[in-house]
């Protein structure tokens, strides 16, 4: 989850980010930059992308440029918090 940017003009909004590779994320990131609340969920094995390019410190230097708002894809269950957040959600 992303709250990076409380004064924003999208601050009172919620997004599920269902992308993945490259253009999802890229938008989702410029609409958490503008104040939006984004909450990145991935399959099980994390986006494709995790592994892919330059490796720095065990982590994909070209995952890391687009998904600065990514949960740890090693979670299987989320707190209650969470789920509940999910029922407010503006945008999918």
């Amino acid at each position: 989850m992303n709250k990076n940017n409380n004064n924003g003009a999208l601050s009172d909004i919620k997004v599920i980010d269902l992308t993945r590779v490259l253009s999802g994320p890229f938008c989702t990131m410029l609409l958490a930059d503008m104040g939006a609340e984004v909450i990145k969920i991935e399959p099980p094995k994390g986006d494709n992308v995790r592994n892919q390019g330059d490796m720095i410190d065990g982590y994909s230097s070209y995952f890391a440029q687009f998904n600065r708002i990514s949960l740890d894809n090693n979670v299987t269950e989320y707190p209650i918090s969470v789920c509940i957040r999910l029922c407010f959600i503006n945008v999918i």
